[in-house]
């Protein structure tokens, strides 16, 4: 499997986006709407101190341009998301999160999510797509400011959008004492994700279920000893996996293998190492 530094943040986040623009409501006016704001990013962030307010408000127009393209689409409906792959990762790790069992110290991949934390203004809150109960888990999330994800991918995405271009906190925050996280992001860290729904549904519009994967399940089972053909129940096979070591690096890994073979496929050279 790949390297975990092969790919950055922002070959990551374009590898997604080539994925799932097809799915958009108007995917036509969904790209070029996504290069004209990611065009303008990538000139403010060059002098963030003169640009930074901008920068943080194109950040959000891009998270509101996605949402409201992907708001009908199954791609941002959790439930839908895992049965179109014949699984159901997305609800057994939103149960496992209840589990007062749950070892939380395993590696750092148990987390949940629920709102952004962004401060939105009152013209952005009014054309957001409000998050519909019946397409999303619960997940149990620490942070209740913001807006609310409409779902796991959602939550990904916004994320990666914010760590490629920088952004000033995800709450109210003083710019005169920017933090390190405020700034852009060239390489994507595993440990950035804590919350596995995120890798789990990056790998679903991939089209791959974690359980039924054969080069991951191998990779566990020669490494590890882990086989969870001898586990009956698919959330304890899920427990197994995201409790192995190195997991994060090595969902990681698979998410680079099929940005690089749908590269490939598509004739675009592969984003290079770095």
């Amino acid at each position: 499997m790949a390297s975990e530094s092969t790919l950055t943040t922002r070959k990551f986040l374009d590898g997604i986006f080539e994925q799932i623009r097809p799915h958009a409501d108007n995917p036509e006016e969904f790209a070029s709407e996504w290069e004209r704001i990611t065009g303008e990013l990538d000139s403010r962030v060059k002098n963030l101190e003169c640009f930074m307010s901008k920068r943080d408000d194109l950040a959000r127009e891009l998270i509101l341009l996605m949402r409201t393209q992907f708001a009908n689409s199954y791609l941002f409906d959790d439930l839908w998301l895992q049965y179109s792959q014949g699984c159901s990762v997305l609800s057994d790790y939103a149960e496992l999160l209840s589990d007062p069992e749950l070892d939380r110290n395993k590696g750092g991949v148990w987390g949940g999510h629920k709102c952004d934390g962004i401060h939105w203004t009152w013209c952005e809150k009014r054309a957001m797509p409000k998050p519909l109960e019946e397409k999303k888990l619960d997940f149990h999330g620490s942070i209740s400011s913001g807006w609310p994800y409409c779902s796991c991918l959602d939550h990904a995405l916004s994320n990666l959008i914010c760590k490629v271009w920088g952004f000033s906190g995800f709450t109210d925050t003083n710019p005169d004492r920017p933090k390190t996280d405020w700034l852009p992001s060239a390489d994507f860290r595993t440990a950035w994700w804590k919350d596995s729904s995120m890798y789990l549904s990056v790998l679903l519009c991939f089209g791959i279920n974690i359980l039924n994967d054969p080069i991951l399940l191998k990779d566990l089972k020669d490494e590890q000893e882990i086989d969870i053909d001898i586990i009956p129940e698919p959330k304890e096979k899920l427990r197994a996996v995201l409790n192995a070591k190195s997991i994060r690096s090595k969902l990681w890994a698979r998410i680079q293998d099929q940005i690089e073979k749908r590269a490939k496929e598509d004739g675009v050279k592969p984003p290079q190492q770095q």
